[in-house]
């Protein structure tokens, strides 16, 4: 069996693929490169009430300082969902800084706010009609979870034949 891509979605491709901004994210997918992610969910079971921002973020110093502590060989990766979690983990200087669900002024105001002192990535909401005008925000890295989370299945059999 095999799949026919319309032309519209092959220039669509060829257009991407053609962005200097999503060749430098497929490169680094491609890198295998070794990071720590701080997901933010382990984050959020550090037990700081949200009217104690001071005490949660120094809390986030602490869990980076012992991710490099136990790796420092590695960069961290801290996965942040709003403009606040952004500030704490600039603050606490990780290496890369996930936008996770951004919508697309809040990635433009991050790039802004980051300043080029952490590498950005977006993650969420990322496709082939998102992801060109994505690349164009100036983040560093832009992570494409469909190509993983969406994959239909393809069942394959090899059979082999003993020639007499």
């Amino acid at each position: 069996m095999s799949y026919q891509v319309s032309e519209n979605v092959k220039n669509k491709i060829a257009a991407l693929v053609a962005d200097e901004k999503v060749k430098k994210a497929l490169d680094f997918i491609k890198a295998d490169r070794d990071v720590i992610l701080e997901k933010q969910c382990e984050l959020t079971l550090i037990p700081a009430p949200t009217h104690h921002e001071e005490e949660k973020a120094k809390r986030y110093d602490e869990a980076i300082e012992r991710a490099r502590a136990n790796h420092p060989e590695l960069k961290v990766e801290v996965e942040v969902e709003n403009l606040d979690e952004l500030q704490q983990a600039q603050d606490a200087k990780a290496d890369i800084i996930m936008l996770d669900n951004f919508e697309y002024d809040m990635m433009i105001h991050a790039v802004k706010q980051t300043d080029h002192k952490a590498q950005l990535e977006i993650s969420g909401n990322v496709n082939i009609d998102t992801i060109g005008r994505f690349a164009q925000t100036g983040v560093d890295f832009i992570s494409v979870g469909a190509l993983t989370k969406n994959v239909r299945a393809l069942d394959l059999s090899m059979r082999f034949v003993k020639k007499a």
